[in-house]
């Protein structure tokens, strides 16, 4: 069982890059690491950005929204693997190097969430961590706010995101880009969602050590096997002794 364990842990490791089934069954994930230096670049584009979904998902709602609900949809709405935060692939990162800055470009389909999609997440994170009950509060006595005064309140009044100054992005940043989500993608994003409690979010870091945990517990697994071996040679070799006493 183990030997198929890691084989398929080996095989997701070359199909996804960062998807693993422990031997205990269960899907080990290693999220995508953000680059920190990064966020400064693209808090106040993603605040706005978020501002958009937030009023497309209120809309959707409608009179049904309570202030709960909209809680619980904000808590998740900046990670890309739940489905509040699933807008948050559909975006690229482009290098505007006439304005030394850098910019966000939406997509029609989401692409694969990689280091880019990892550090907009965490400039969502940044950006309405701290405005998420003012503006659950906000939104809920202000249905009929637009776009643009959501995006107001958020990121410059309630938050002061876009108020912060920014410098001047280098020459030579380079991002990750756009790769449309592959099928693997899609259906390892589904086993996620679908998984919940089940699903163990890894970093990069800790790969090796979840690696060398299932080589032990392989090497158990193979000396146990060894030895349920020679039980059975011993055992087969008796009953040949004992039916040619019989003789």
């Amino acid at each position: 069982m183990i030997n198929r364990t890691r084989g398929f842990l080996l095989a997701s490791l070359v199909l996804w890059g960062c998807v693993f089934v422990s031997s205990s069954g269960q899907v080990v994930w290693a999220r995508p690491r953000p680059v920190d230096s990064d966020v400064k670049y693209l808090k106040c584009d993603v605040c706005l950005a978020a501002a958009i979904r937030l009023h497309e998902y209120g809309s959707s709602r409608g009179t049904k929204l309570s202030e709960s609900e909209l809680l619980d949809m904000l808590e998740s709405f900046c990670d890309p693997f739940l489905p509040a935060g699933g807008w948050i692939p559909f975006m690229e990162i482009l290098h505007n190097k006439e304005d030394k800055r850098l910019e966000l470009k939406t997509h029609d389909k989401p692409g694969k969430c990689d280091r880019d999609c990892a550090t907009m997440s965490k400039a969502c994170t940044d950006a309405i961590d701290d405005v998420v009950y003012d503006m659950a509060e906000f939104y809920v006595s202000h249905k009929d706010a637009d776009v643009e005064a959501i995006g107001k309140k958020m990121c410059y009044e309630i938050g002061t995101t876009c108020k912060e100054s920014v410098p001047p992005v280098s020459d030579d940043w380079k991002g990750t880009g756009y790769t449309p989500a592959s099928e693997e993608d899609v259906e390892m994003d589904k086993l996620r969602r679908m998984s919940k409690g089940n699903v163990q979010v890894i970093g990069p870091d800790e790969i090796p050590k979840m690696m060398e945990e299932i080589n032990d517990m392989e090497n158990v697994d193979e000396g146990t096997a060894a030895t349920e071996q020679q039980d059975q040679a011993a055992t087969e070799e008796q009953e040949e002794e004992d039916e040619h006493d019989a003789l």
